[in-house]
């Protein structure tokens, strides 16, 4: 994914989001090998030493990537999400959400301040692409 050919870097995120959509729930079950599920490994925190599956956070992930390559990772853990469909994994389901969103909705929290403090700063150009970035992860993730 984080690859300089760009081809290549197409081809990690289509494969990464074919593999999610396929194969969902086996990254939210935890192995008989393992302690955690990837998608826990993936959402641990970067100060963690300890990892099982992945030798990156989602932050990691999604860091110096084009916006819709983000988008593509985000449609891929979400579908990983849904497969927790049964009502005794609601609230895991809420706790991934919630930190799959956690970036984009701080994001948005940081705008809404710069934009109720100075409202000519939602005329700025990179504002607004975020703004339609955000719009884009919430769809995606939907």
């Amino acid at each position: 994914i984080h690859s300089n050919h760009v081809g290549i870097r197409d081809m990690a995120v289509e494969t990464f989001l074919k593999v999610t959509t396929k194969c969902r729930r086996r990254f939210v079950t935890t192995n008989l090998d393992d302690s955690v599920s990837y998608i826990d490994d993936l959402f641990r925190s970067p100060l963690s030493a300890f990892t099982i599956h992945s030798s990156c956070t989602f932050v990691d992930l999604i860091t110096n990537i084009p916006d819709h390559h983000v988008l593509t990772i985000h449609e891929g853990i979400s579908a990983m999400i849904s497969s927790l469909s049964t009502s005794s994994e609601n609230e895991r389901k809420v706790y991934l959400i919630s930190k799959l969103m956690h970036m984009c909705n701080n994001e948005w929290h940081e705008i809404v301040r710069i934009v109720s403090g100075h409202i000519e700063a939602i005329y700025d150009s990179q504002l607004l692409q975020r703004i339609v970035q955000i719009i884009r992860i919430n769809t995606k993730v939907c």
